[in-house]
């Protein structure tokens, strides 16, 4: 299979029926159609010091946040992108309020029915896809 995404064509062997059953084509799909709302300052309604983007209810956008801008460097953009589009997307599999991030987890003691609903988990993996990709993604 492969994909251009953020200007890396990316070659894998994943099966997409893999991909179809993990909810990632899905999110795909739809990807397109996401609405954004940037906010001018961390005193907004759903940004504050530490958000950089979020999904609030009705979850039907994202809202970019300053420190998206101002504290990220583009891999963790991308990444968080990657993360909300999950949230947006993917339905009631991913969590949403009791959200855990991949630092707050050890993924040889989670169960893999608990890591399949963390939104951290599919952007790791979509951002290993890439074998071009000269720097790995850490969780931030």
């Amino acid at each position: 299979m492969r994909r251009k995404a953020y200007g890396y064509t990316s070659t894998t062997n994943m099966h997409p029926e893999n991909l179809s059953a993990m909810g990632i084509n899905e999110v795909f799909e739809k990807a397109n159609k996401t609405k954004y709302k940037c906010h001018s300052d961390n005193k907004s309604l759903w940004c504050n010091q530490s958000v950089g983007a979020k999904v609030p209810p009705p979850k039907n956008r994202i809202h970019i946040c300053p420190n998206f801008f101002e504290r990220w460097n583009e891999d963790q953009q991308v990444g968080t992108i990657l993360h909300e589009m999950f949230h947006l997307w993917s339905g009631p599999d991913v969590d949403y309020i009791s959200e855990k991030y991949c630092w707050q987890i050890d993924i040889n003691e989670e169960k893999p029915e608990n890591l399949i609903k963390i939104a951290d988990q599919y952007m790791l993996f979509i951002w290993n896809l890439d074998p071009f990709r000269q720097n790995e993604l850490k969780c931030f």
